[in-house]
């Protein structure tokens, strides 16, 4: 056998498992939940999390998607950092977004009273869900920049229909 083909088998069996953060996608497919961020609101009685998703099938895809989460302060020991595809997702996830492994497009957050949570995202988001309100908290999205016919031509442009 080659050395060069050697080398490519090597690496696809073998190799890759040696790249950061793909040995244990590797021995089992899945998805993993963590927390990038918490914030409490100004009442203290919830505390919204944003939290990022890495899926993998075990071999060559993985995606992330950002989440921003809600839960009670009460409930906050119980939410759970990791999950798998065939479990539903959690009921409190009020926003989803693909960041495509840029931190920097992660959404922010930013309680604007106690019933009113702001999530801030840049104005070019794939958005794959979002809730305008949970149990009594109103949810708003803020683009950055905000430019509505920007956004527009974009996602025609990827072949979307802006919402």
């Amino acid at each position: 056998m080659r050395a060069s083909r050697w080398l490519a088998l090597f690496f696809f069996t073998t190799g890759a498992a040696l790249l950061p953060g793909t040995a244990q996608a590797q021995e089992k497919g899945g998805c993993q939940r963590r927390t990038i961020s918490v914030l409490m609101s100004p009442d203290d009685a919830w505390v919204a999390l944003v939290q990022e998703d890495m899926c993998s099938d075990g071999y060559f895809v993985t995606t992330l998607t950002d989440t921003v989460q809600l839960a009670r302060c009460d409930t906050t020991a119980a939410v759970q950092l990791t999950w798998h595809p065939d479990k539903p997702k959690h009921e409190n996830d009020v926003f989803a977004l693909d960041e495509h492994g840029q931190p920097e497009n992660r959404p922010l957050t930013r309680w604007l009273s106690a019933q009113k949570l702001q999530i801030t995202v840049p104005n070019k988001s794939l958005i794959g869900f979002q809730k305008s309100n949970y149990e009594r908290i109103e949810i708003v999205i803020k683009y950055e920049p905000d430019d509505p016919a920007e956004r527009e031509r974009w996602l025609k442009s990827l072949g979307l229909s802006p919402k």
